[in-house]
């Protein structure tokens, strides 16, 4: 039987291949943390991390599939405290991310927690990463969703997300002539990230419009006049992803992580957190 602690600290590991790194978030020492680990790996009977000498940690395929379990045993588990637990009215999360993440997440992640929560509201900004982090600082938010700005205090989740090429159904890749792109202004991550990919593949390119909101950029898709690059989690069904075959480099991977106050607790926040993780 696996104990729920030790789950635990097995995806905080997951999350951050570094099992000192997963202590300071945990709480606990590195010992402390490796010892569940070492815990995990004698119930299952197999190898859950490679920490081979000379090389980065990584997840084994064993710790892959233990990972899918693990998520899904924790979310139950919080589940099955919040039905036990009587609702206190009044209870809020005030919750921050951009406008990119939140057409992409949102939806599903309060689909789920308002019908664990029913009592809680729940207060989203969205507005771009420095200011959301800005926000988290002044505690005017208990938890954000934005692009990885460096490490800083408070991850309380990380996911690796491929960036990706994306076109309304109507985008012509096969035209003569310089990529026509769309993208957010200059200090947008994803718009460094596509540009830098083409300059390397000496892919040229020509900017079609500009727009401070994603809502703009969606705009130019869907009327067929333009690409732009996206992480994967922000796809939704009415877009196509394109790709090599396209004639289109790869725009490489972001880090998504969410951040919470130092102050910010209780259960309708954890419950909010583990359907963040469960949606990315």
């Amino acid at each position: 039987m696996f104990e729920m602690e030790h789950l635990r600290s097995f995806v905080v590991c997951a999350e951050t291949l570094n099992f000192s790194e997963a202590g300071k978030r945990l709480g606990r020492v590195q010992s402390a943390v490796s010892a569940q680990i070492a815990r995990l790996e004698e119930d299952s009977g197999q190898i859950l991390f490679d920490r081979g000498r000379g090389r980065t940690m990584a997840l084994t395929p064993s710790g892959a599939r233990l990972l899918i379990h693990a998520e899904r045993l924790l979310r139950l588990n919080a589940e099955a405290l919040l039905a036990m637990r009587p609702e206190t009215p009044g209870v809020k999360v005030r919750f921050g991310t951009t406008e990119t993440y939140a057409a992409a997440v949102l939806p599903r992640v309060l689909m789920f927690f308002t019908n664990l929560h029913p009592a809680a509201s729940v207060e989203v900004v969205c507005m771009r990463s420095p200011e959301l982090l800005s926000a988290l600082d002044e505690r005017d938010l208990d938890l954000v969703l934005v692009t990885d700005q460096g490490r800083r205090d408070g991850r309380v989740l990380s996911r690796e997300n491929p960036l990706v090429w994306v076109a309304g159904p109507r985008f012509d890749t096969a035209c003569d002539g310089p990529l026509h792109v769309a993208f957010m202004p200059e200090g947008c991550e994803f718009r460094a990230a596509g540009l830098s990919a083409l300059e390397r593949a000496g892919r040229d390119w020509h900017m079609s419009m500009t727009s401070p909101s994603p809502t703009g950029i969606r705009a130019a898709l869907h009327a067929g006049i333009a690409t732009t690059v996206m992480p994967t989690a922000s796809v939704d069904p009415s877009l196509r992803v394109l790709g090599e075959s396209d004639g289109l480099p790869s725009p490489g991977t972001v880090t998504v992580v969410a951040h919470r106050s130092a102050l910010a607790e209780g259960m309708a926040l954890e419950a909010f957190i583990e359907q963040l993780r469960v949606s990315l």
